[in-house]
């Protein structure tokens, strides 16, 4: 499964926008989230479910979710973070977009909020 840890190091160790905007400070969203962070990522992810299990004949498919939100001060820092977390999130195996975001504007920052998940195919013993 997928944990916090995996997404930050991902995210970190990926991170290659122009020079001018440095990676973003991130934190797991259950322990603090607040907009007074600015230029920063929150990570909330789904520890126990929703995780499906499906059965087919001895192979299984996983999926797990996880949430990223970036809180930034314009909407052009917001645009470009949004755009360099979503290459990061398809290049890498096994993560996938949950669907389409858009950038919202809450009390003079802009934030944008991207479900994603993991996918994993697993035979009946590599548990």
């Amino acid at each position: 499964m997928v944990s916090y840890d995996d997404v930050k190091t991902e995210i970190n160790t990926n991170w290659a926008l122009a020079p001018g905007q440095a990676n973003p400070t991130i934190y797991d969203k259950d322990l603090r989230y607040h907009t007074t962070y600015v230029d920063t990522i929150f990570l909330k992810m789904y520890k126990d479910i929703p995780i499906k299990e499906i059965s087919q004949s001895d192979a299984f498919m996983r999926q797990q979710f996880f949430k990223i939100i970036g809180v930034y001060s314009t909407y052009a820092l917001a645009k470009t973070a949004l755009q360099e977390v979503t290459k990061i999130i398809m290049a890498h195996k096994g993560w996938r977009l949950g669907g389409k975001t858009t950038i919202l504007r809450s009390h003079k920052r802009h934030i944008f909020r991207l479900m994603c998940f993991e996918k994993a195919f697993l035979r009946g013993g590599e548990w």
